[in-house]
């Protein structure tokens, strides 16, 4: 038979498996007691990476997990929750990120997406719970940062199915919320 290496056969509870290092006893620890598995368990200066077939995919040293440390293109990053495989997609190949719907082609820096239709859905929800709302605290803010004057550029644009329904633009000091005939805006 070529069943290779077995530990703990029988599957004892008082059968732990221990790999030490100079500096950790514990380098990597299984406790066949409560079923867990350790790497590092003494949380000493102690290194590990995880490779995929495109280089380091996942290290772990003093300042935390780092994914992709090489920045491999390959190497993308993907969190799954119950219904939706790519529920935060990080594209490693097009320095992109996508949340919801959106799937492993994020078409900008941030694409965020919800295809719910069976009830109101709420994309975003950005909330401040200070008692105290001050003047120089901001909710949302958006920077041309490289830009003294922005020309006219799109600081919001709204859609929907047809195309562009309006928007809010930037022209040097001004802004303009620019928006689709309708009475209500005529009155008054």
């Amino acid at each position: 038979s070529s069943a290779g290496v077995i530990i703990n056969d029988g599957g004892h509870a008082n059968c732990d498996f221990k790999v030490e290092s100079e500096n950790e006893d514990e380098a990597i620890f299984l406790n066949s007691d409560t079923n867990t598995l350790y790497i590092n368990k003494g949380n000493s200066s102690f290194a590990t990476h995880i490779h995929s077939t495109n280089a380091v995919a996942i290290s772990v040293g003093a300042n935390g997990p780092i994914f992709n440390d090489d920045g491999n293109s390959e190497n993308d990053f993907r969190i799954e929750s119950d219904n939706n495989t790519h529920m935060f997609y990080v594209n490693s190949g097009t320095d992109r990120i996508s949340m919801g719907t959106a799937g492993a082609s994020p078409s900008s820096t941030l694409h965020v997406e919800a295809a719910d239709t069976t009830a109101t859905v709420h994309i975003a929800h950005f909330e401040c719970t200070e008692s105290a709302v001050e003047t120089a605290d901001v909710l949302v803010r958006m920077d041309f940062s490289a830009d003294a004057d922005v020309d006219g550029a799109r600081a919001i644009s709204f859609h929907d199915s047809g195309g562009e329904i309006g928007s809010v633009t930037l022209d040097g000091n001004a802004t303009a919320f620019n928006t689709s005939s309708d009475y209500r805006l005529k009155t008054d």
